[in-house]
């Protein structure tokens, strides 16, 4: 089971009142046991359930090295959507979008 899945797991177990330690329930008066606490939990998995199909950036954080900067030009001049080329790129539409500002076409 891969770490995304694990925190699911925990957090799903956390929000159903059950201790992810040993699989008994969490005792009363337990922080996780406040409605605020378990619709907060609830809003968690359903946030990282959205995102759980989503391709990792693979390429976050390295240099831009010139052969991959005249690719990314070329797809945004060519009309790529900005989520399309991140995906090929392995990057973010955040570092997507400062890269083609940095070339100054944003």
């Amino acid at each position: 089971m891969d770490t995304h899945s694990q925190n699911l797991d925990l957090l799903r177990q956390l929000a159903n009142g059950t201790d992810p330690r040993n699989g008994l329930p969490l005792p009363t008066g337990d922080a996780c046991q406040a409605p605020e606490v378990i619709r907060a939990l609830f809003h968690a998995i359903r946030l990282l359930e959205k995102h759980k199909d989503k391709p990792a950036a693979v390429q976050a954080g390295k240099p831009w090295d010139e052969e991959e900067e005249q690719a990314l030009l070329q797809r945004y001049d060519a009309g790529d959507a900005v989520t399309a080329i991140a995906r090929a790129h392995g990057r973010t539409t955040g570092a997507i979008r400062a890269r083609l500002a940095q070339c100054g076409r944003l």
